[in-house]
């Protein structure tokens, strides 16, 4: 594996810088990541963080939208930003002559937005826009409809985009006070991992954004829901011609061990045609063409689940052997050879992921924003062959309360 060159320093004002010089690469990729999404907003006002990622990319206050865009561009750079439940994240894809170029100008498109008023409305329809393909593509709305049903009445489950109603109340003032209390130096970390020169980079953000502070709480929390959930079976109609199933549950987010110990579970159940769910449910029975198991974990609260499309007349069937499969690798169905052969194949995607310096930079950013430090490649395929059968046992009783979990049926209306 590559060798590891990390570095960290924190800014006076709070922000946090870490560098990765990485040999033998020839790009590099500059991150920023902002600690504010979904659920920090209010509830009858979400979609204000993604609002926000957009309008950031109108135009600050020294550059014009096409300036921004432009400057990465024509030199050869990608420019990208999505919003999650818990961050918003700013990428740029560059060469190594211009990695001091694109941070500044992220920064400063990022902490010096112009929010002009005509760009707030255009952004609006623009969204409006997003939200209707996003309703269009029925495997994305399931997913988002089962979180909002799992978590009701609360910031956790409203969609990431907002809806019609939540976005036509948010006021130019709302945007305003969002970003001054997330978007500010303390509630940042930037990541550059790739081809550079370390030294460069700390003395440049300092000059430039060194010393923008807030007096606001550097502290934001968010607790996990008051109600979830459990049990509950939701059936929703709509014009389509396949019937879509999520099931699935909360659990309590505890530490990395138990992460990486969900993460092999999920690689059992779905790492690929030689899963299980894929062999013993599409390739023995024919029901599904699309069934994958997933693994969120956000700000203390964590959801696992199983997606499937299938006939509406066999979505049962298809449930109940989801049901065994959890059941199974409880029961002790995890052999040596199944347990060896997983660990290979997660560090075979980690290592292969690695090539990637973009995918670097993000692994940085999420270990050092969720448990303080970064846990080495190395470090990391070292816990994941501490992981024993008897372990993911253990680990497979609490993913196999099935009174706790939901079942979300997306189904055709004919």
């Amino acid at each position: 594996m590559t060798e590891i060159n990390i570095t960290k320093s924190v800014l006076k004002n709070g922000l946090t810088i870490i560098t990765e010089n990485v040999p033998g690469v020839s790009s590099t990729a500059v991150g920023v990541f902002v600690k504010a999404g979904s659920i920090h907003e209010r509830y009858e006002k979400s979609g204000i963080a993604h609002l926000i990622e957009h309008l950031v990319f109108k135009g600050s206050k020294k550059r014009s939208s096409f300036n921004i865009v432009d400057a990465i561009e024509s030199k050869g750079g990608i420019l990208n930003a999505y919003t999650e439940k818990d961050l918003t994240t700013f990428v740029a894809r560059v060469l190594p002559r211009d990695v001091l170029s694109a941070l500044d100008i992220l920064c400063d498109m990022i902490l010096n937005p112009e929010f002009s008023e005509t760009h707030i409305r255009q952004e609006k329809s623009v969204i409006l826009e997003e939200i209707n393909d996003f309703m269009d593509t029925p495997q994305d709305y399931a997913n988002e409809s089962f979180i909002r049903k799992l978590y009701p009445d609360s910031s956790f489950g409203t969609y990431i985009l907002g809806n019609r109603k939540s976005i036509s109340r948010i006021t130019p003032d709302d945007i305003r006070s969002f970003h001054r209390r997330y978007y500010r130096p303390a509630n940042m970390v930037i990541v550059v991992s790739g081809a550079l020169n370390p030294g460069d980079i700390v003395p440049f953000l300092n000059k430039h954004c060194g010393g923008s502070s807030t007096t606001e709480n550097d502290e934001d929390e968010k607790t996990v829901p008051a109600v979830i959930s459990r049990g509950f079976e939701w059936e929703e109609k709509d014009d389509i011609g396949q019937s879509h199933l999520i099931y699935g549950c909360h659990f309590p987010v505890k530490d990395r061990y138990q992460k990486y110990s969900f993460l092999l579970i999920q690689l059992m159940l779905s790492g690929g045609m030689s899963s299980r769910l894929f062999q013993h449910i599409r390739e023995k029975f024919g029901f599904v063409y699309t069934i994958e198991s997933f693994l969120d974990i956000f700000s203390g609260c964590g959801v696992f689940g199983v997606y499937a499309g299938t006939d509406t007349t066999k979505r049962y069937y298809v449930r109940d052997l989801i049901q065994q499969e959890i059941m199974n690798i409880r029961a002790g169905s995890v052999t040596e050879s199944e347990l060896t052969r997983i660990r290979m194949q997660f560090e075979g995607q980690l290592i292969i992921s690695l090539e990637n310096p973009e995918n670097r930079m993000e692994r940085i950013a999420r270990h050092f924003i969720s448990y303080g430090n970064y846990l080495t490649p190395v470090e990391t395929m070292q816990l994941i062959q501490n992981i024993q059968t008897d372990d993911l046992i253990r680990m497979a009783q609490e993913l196999q309360v099935f009174k706790d979990y939901n079942t979300y049926f997306l189904v055709p209306r004919n």
